[in-house]
């Protein structure tokens, strides 16, 4: 199995963003909205690439530095998406009209889907976690995405157990934030995760505990 790796972009700056896809060697990228001074012209950025792009843009309240209401945020995903992302990422939170429009609009431009759940201050029990699972997967998704806040070896446990509790053939990729889930970053691409979030080797990272682009790409050549 080909070990992806997605490389969180957080340049603020419409060129600079230009300039780092130009420059990049991830498999992915994953474009967070949220972090440029100025959302627009997306298509002049995703023109440029030949790397998949994930585009998101994440809320004050779900862990992001999106400060505007909620439909200029989704506005934003659309623009995305028929800017010519290949995913777009949004979160099983947001209102089922609005992510009615958003599924629309990616099946309407050959996007994949990807929902996510983020936990941003512990991993619930199992049980939770499997009722989150199974709400994302009956939802018309492409990708589940569930990140937890482990605080033990126990709660990476439980995450990483999602793998193996998946009945679906929709591809999942669960992992833990922040120090004590780095690892489960790592042991996600060995339980079938189709790619993992990585940040870039110079500038801001989007999530605690990320791993760098070449420090992941040294660990998965040595572990293929």
């Amino acid at each position: 199995m080909s070990k992806k790796l997605c490389v969180c972009l957080t340049e603020r700056a419409l060129q600079n963003c230009i300039d780092f896809i130009i420059k990049s060697d991830a498999d992915i990228i994953e474009h967070r909205l949220d972090f440029m001074k100025q959302i627009g012209d997306l298509n002049q950025i995703y023109s440029v690439s030949e790397i998949p792009i994930i585009a998101t843009c994440r809320s004050l309240e779900e862990g992001g530095r999106f400060h505007g209401n909620e439909q200029e945020r989704i506005n934003h995903i659309l623009e995305a998406i028929k800017g010519g992302a290949s995913f777009v990422d949004i979160e099983i939170e947001t209102e089922e009209h609005y992510l009615k429009q958003v599924h629309q609009a990616a099946k309407a431009n050959d996007c994949k889907l990807i929902i996510s759940k983020h936990y941003f201050e512990s991993t619930p029990d199992t049980s939770e976690l499997l009722d989150m699972m199974k709400q994302i997967t009956n939802s018309p998704v492409d990708i589940v995405k569930i990140v937890t806040t482990p605080k033990s070896i126990e709660d990476c446990k439980r995450t990483l157990q999602l793998y193996e509790l998946n009945e679906t053939e929709i591809p999942l990729i669960a992992f833990g934030m922040g120090p004590v889930g780095k690892s489960t970053r790592v042991s996600a691409l060995y339980l079938g995760a189709p790619f993992m979030y990585v940040s870039q080797d110079t500038g801001e990272k989007s999530a605690p505990g990320q791993i760098s682009l070449s420090d992941m790409r040294r660990l998965v050549e040595v572990n293929p």
